[in-house]
């Protein structure tokens, strides 16, 4: 879902390091746990990373991997639609032991925290950065 996250650039510029999985749900946190850091640097619809919930404890929690998910569409998204709201990711992913869950305020902030996120490998705890629909 390249274009919906605005990551067509991106995936020109890189095309070693984009992997896109199409609407396979669970995939890309399958795919991360494989290649930390190289699967899942794009981004994946809040609510449709719900439906890889179990792939996300025990391929990347469990393992204690330094997978930094981003997430986008967090929260309510207007035009998109119930079946895209993102509402629940903070509810569901607060319940994993030892992930760090990030929302950045501002461009800037999500721009550090995408530093952070790929630093912070002496932790090795997954990460999640959680923007809104609305690019900052």
């Amino acid at each position: 879902m390249k274009e919906g996250t605005g990551l067509v650039a991106y995936s020109e510029k890189y095309p070693e390091h984009f992997l896109t999985s199409g609407l396979r749900r669970a995939m890309p946190s399958r795919c991360a746990a494989w290649r930390p850091r190289d699967a899942t640097g794009g981004g994946i619809y809040s609510t449709f990373l719900q439906r890889g919930f179990d792939h996300i404890v025990h391929d990347c929690a469990l393992q204690h991997l330094p997978v930094v998910f981003c997430l986008d569409r967090g929260g309510l998204v207007g035009e998109d639609g119930p079946t895209h709201h993102g509402h629940l990711d903070l509810s569901y992913l607060a319940s994993i032991q030892d992930m760090v869950v990030a929302a950045p305020r501002s461009g800037q902030e999500l721009r550090n925290l995408i530093c952070t996120g790929l630093q912070h490998d002496g932790v090795r705890l997954p990460f999640v950065i959680r923007a809104t629909r609305h690019r900052m």
